[in-house]
């Protein structure tokens, strides 16, 4: 369930087992335990694929699977060539069990149009040969074992001779099936060599029963079910990677009039949940409980969305199909993702049948890194709308019959998202200073959006992120008891009961903050007096007001004349 159909074209697979098949195996991974497996297997960097018999007691490669097969159907003849090693480079002494060679001139032919010459591909010449009288060929490539530092690399590409393998295989045998396997602990760059095969089988690293497994798959006993957890890359640059880039990460198009370009979403080799299947599913009738989601105060209010789905089995094998569900948002105050996956649903179906598929979103699901701080979530008024399946835009085409229609997100008046953290803070330390609904009014009622010239604060939220952080640093901690610890919350946090109408730039009106908390105004005046007049004295004195006559006219620094010779 975890080797993936990238691509499955002219009826390619499943084999039959029952139709006499000459079968080539080829390439440098096709015969090998240890490609199957990576590193960390037997030691560090994996096991030595020259010594597998010194480690592996179990396990079937590619090409063992293959023969085994064959010996319980006598229908097939496989035949192994090694084609290149894992280097691209000649391995021609690994070949085993050929049939009779009765096609030898037309490959010298083929090996002269194409200019190739014989000391330089002479294993690649060998599978050429037997590729030429081949039904079908599956190919095998990848990567060297790795892992941490070791496996670092400058390129996504593969060895040159391994691209290579597969062109001579093609030149060979232009009317043959060529089933390409990819062994591999990353995505490397396949672009040059998808084209000229039939069917993709992404294997990655999947052990050493894989064999066995994409046995399995290529005769159809297994219908394969998986799908890429990743994006994979068609270029270098890794345009489109991850799958939930910034909706601003485009790449460009050349129209060919002025300006000469404009911005499109960036090609990738095979979309992130991409995977097929060897039946075909029909996605119909998507329908939502709700347009709009409320987010209320009262968590017994709050709302969720119910996304539905009708799927059916359209083709002629049962099968697994995992619907995938993603939302785009239409805008936010921070650059939104393109998409992002908000559930699935892996489902088994006969042919024929419908079922329907379900998932709940909810608000808490939708949250996002605000604009003022990086390490808290918030909610935002917003639109956003449900698309199914890996390959749907709902962006560019939003009215396609697998994008719902729009869905909205209202928040309370009074929402802040900075109001929201901190009193749910308040509220977990089991300080008794606030109730909820007195901290959220305090709070949200000094927050301000004023984008106006006449703005007198900064936009601001509330009491602040710094104020949040300033309380989980206390409230976090272990030692936090509410029984004795809640005055260190307005002592060595900001006292917030006491500046109630001040915001977090220290913004607000200072004497409405004291009415209320019952000072009397002769009492502030006094004090502000006060402090008027000490400063004055204190300016006065540094400026030598306050000096007697005697002690202004002295110097205040006197220089006398030294002699630096030594008396005897």
């Amino acid at each position: 369930q975890s080797i993936i159909l990238a691509k499955n074209e002219n009826s390619a697979l499943p084999l039959s087992t029952q139709k006499p098949l000459k079968i080539l195996v080829t390439g440098p991974t096709s015969h090998s335990l240890s490609f199957q497996s990576g590193g960390w297997t037997g030691q560090w960097q994996g096991v030595n694929s020259n010594f597998e018999n010194e480690w592996f007691t179990y396990g079937s490669t590619v090409f063992g699977a293959m023969k085994t097969e064959a010996s319980l159907n006598s229908a097939w003849q496989v035949s192994y060539q090694c084609g290149v090693d894992i280097l691209g480079n000649d391995c021609e002494a690994q070949s085993e069990e050929g049939w009779p060679k009765d096609n030898d001139g037309f490959v010298d032919t083929v090996k002269g149009w194409v200019g190739w010459k014989e000391e330089d591909y002479v294993g690649i010449a060998s599978a050429m040969k037997q590729a030429s009288v081949a039904d079908v060929i599956i190919v095998s490539l990848g990567e060297e074992n790795y892992t941490e530092k070791p496996g670092d690399i400058r390129t996504l590409n593969l060895p040159t001779g391994q691209y290579e393998l597969v062109a001579a295989l093609r030149e060979a045998a232009p009317q043959s099936k060529i089933i390409l396997v990819y062994f591999g602990g990353r995505p490397r760059l396949l672009a040059d060599v998808v084209p000229q095969v039939d069917a993709v089988l992404l294997a990655f690293l999947p052990g050493p029963f894989a064999g066995d497994a994409l046995v399995d798959i290529l005769t159809g006993r297994v219908n394969p079910s998986a799908r890429l957890p990743i994006t994979y890359p068609k270029f270098e640059d890794l345009g489109g990677v991850p799958y939930l880039h910034s909706v601003s990460d485009m790449c460009t198009k050349d129209t060919g009039v002025l300006p000469h370009w404009e911005n499109i979403p960036c090609e990738v080799q095979w979309p992130f949940g991409h995977g097929l299947s060897y039946t075909q599913f029909n996605y119909s009738d998507i329908q939502l409980n709700t347009q709009t989601l409320h987010q209320y105060w009262d968590v017994h209010r709050q709302t969720k969305l119910v996304v539905s789905v009708n799927v059916t089995n359209t083709g002629k094998t049962a099968g697994s199909d995992t619907i995938l569900f993603f939302t785009f948002d239409e805008f936010r105050s921070t650059t939104p993702e393109y998409k992002r996956l908000r559930g699935y649903r892996k489902i088994w179906l006969e042919p024929g049948l419908t079922t329907e598929v379900t998932i709940s979103i909810s608000l808490d699901d939708l949250r996002f890194v605000g604009p003022h701080d990086d390490t808290h979530y918030i909610l935002e008024d917003g639109v956003f709308r449900v698309g199914l399946g890996p390959n749907v835009d709902c962006r560019i085409d939003p009215g396609n019959d697998l994008c719902s229609d729009p869905v909205s997100v209202r928040t309370e008046s009074n929402y802040v998202g900075a109001c929201e953290a901190a009193c749910e803070l308040w509220d977990r330390s089991g300080c008794t200073t606030f109730s909820p609904t007195s901290c959220r009014e305090a709070c949200s009622s000094i927050h301000t959006n004023d984008h106006s010239e006449n703005g007198m604060q900064l936009n601001n939220d509330g009491w602040g992120w710094p104020y949040v952080n300033c309380l989980e640093s206390l409230i976090w901690h272990d030692a936090f008891n509410s029984d004795k610890d809640c005055w260190k919350l307005t002592s060595f946090c900001r006292d917030v009961i006491k500046t109630p109408g001040m915001d977090e730039f220290g913004s607000g009106k200072a004497p409405r903050a004291f009415a209320r908390l019952g000072i009397p105004p002769a009492a502030i005046a006094l004090s502000l007096f006060a402090g008027v007049l000490a400063s004055v004295m204190i300016l006065l004195t540094m400026k030598g007001r306050f000096m007697t006559k005697e002690e202004r006219n002295r110097d205040d620094i006197r220089f006398d004349a030294v002699s630096t010779v030594e008396f005897t």
